[in-house]
């Protein structure tokens, strides 16, 4: 379970650090356009739950934390009381702080990185878990493409790496 686990994170984070921004161009077909892609935009959800869930990851920022997770409910339900000793047997011991928010896409999770997510942490891991919510047609009013997916999990990976720079690679 944990190695597929692991694998699933690997491909969003491969396919989502991919460069996909799309270019198009104009009726002259001389100047090219960047079409800008909804799910790399920065979208403040509204609703007292969602800012609170906010608020919530801001207080549990800590220095010492050494791993963050960021995404969605699969992220989110791990403070649930039936999985404590998950939590506790692997992630207590890195301080871990659970960035997930359930329903989140991929532009709630760059709003929240944008506004306060990152400040005053230092983790040396950053797993990333987001996108399914951007695919679901059943409760979201648009769908990405898989190439505005990638971008927008592009853009999330930017914005950590941004903020905690490689500081020796394996």
């Amino acid at each position: 379970m944990n190695k597929l686990l692991l694998s699933i994170i690997g491909v969003f984070i491969l396919f989502g650090c991919r460069n996909n921004e799309k270019h198009f161009t104009s009726e002259n077909n001389r100047i090219p356009e960047i079409m800008e892609n909804p799910a790399s935009l920065a979208v403040k959800k509204e609703g007292v739950w969602w800012i609170n869930q906010h608020q919530t990851i801001l207080n549990r920022l800590n220095p010492n934390s050494e791993m963050i997770l960021v995404g969605n409910s699969i992220f989110h339900t791990m403070d649930n009381k039936d999985r404590e000793g998950v939590w506790q047997k692997h992630l207590d011991t890195y301080n871990t702080i659970n960035m997930g928010i359930s329903g989140d896409r991929t532009e709630n999770v760059i709003w929240r990185l944008e506004n306060g997510s990152l400040e005053n942490i230092n983790p040396k891991v950053a797993v990333v878990l987001i996108g399914t919510n951007n695919t679901d047609g059943n409760h979201y009013l648009t769908i990405s493409t898989p190439e505005e997916l990638a971008g927008g999990i592009r853009k999330i990976c930017t914005i950590i790496h941004k903020n905690f720079p490689i500081q020796k690679s394996f």
